[in-house]
């Protein structure tokens, strides 16, 4: 696709968006080595720290539509390394259940480190080490506790990965479950 094709497309997207009334909400900045803050509309923050950039950098948190989840934020120039981790927090809406963020690089899903509940700001924060797409989802829960050592994920008991000394499954699942070999999990027999 050419330049000129390019430019002409998004002009046009950006026509039918202020015809229905919407626009994509973002926020810009020029952030450097001291560090700095974005924020959104509905909510989506990055802090950036001091350190986390060399020069300084324009530096772009874009709401999307979301593809999976309830909200999503790009944040830009995509890929970019920091020197130091950020941390990026969006808003749940109220009533919605458990949620939970992760990153989304080439249409895969990524866990993000640190990711946990801010109960003060009502939000889930997460750190990340570079700038990308991230997703606010809704979180399948647990039937049953994890054990010692274990984190719920997706409705699975997994090893904590933090955790150094998590034990890892060795095919000693508990009754009713089977060891997955894909990813070194007991599951449900039979189950996803």
């Amino acid at each position: 696709m050419t330049t000129k094709t390019q430019l002409t497309l998004s002009a046009l997207f950006a026509l039918v968006l202020a015809a229905c009334g919407g626009s994509p909400q973002s926020s810009s900045a020029r952030i450097g080595a001291a560090g700095g803050t974005l924020t959104t509309a509905s909510g989506a923050r990055l802090d950036i720290p001091a350190g986390a950039l060399q020069a300084e950098t324009e530096i772009h948190l874009v709401e999307a539509e979301p593809r999976d989840g309830v909200a999503r934020v790009e944040m830009e120039p995509r890929g970019l390394k920091l020197g130091a981790r950020a941390r990026i927090s969006m808003r749940m809406p109220a009533g919605q259940g458990p949620m939970k963020l992760v990153g989304l690089e080439n249409e895969v899903e990524h866990a993000l480190e640190a990711e946990k509940q801010n109960e003060v700001e009502h939000a889930r924060e997460a750190e990340i080490e570079h700038l990308a797409e991230v997703e606010l989802r809704h979180q399948a829960i647990c039937l049953a506790a994890c054990g010692a050592g274990e984190e719920c994920d997706d409705g699975v008991c997994k090893p904590h990965v933090e955790d150094p000394s998590a034990p890892a499954p060795t095919g000693n699942c508990p009754a009713g479950q089977e060891l997955d070999v894909s990813d070194n999990v007991c599951k449900a027999h039979g189950g996803k």
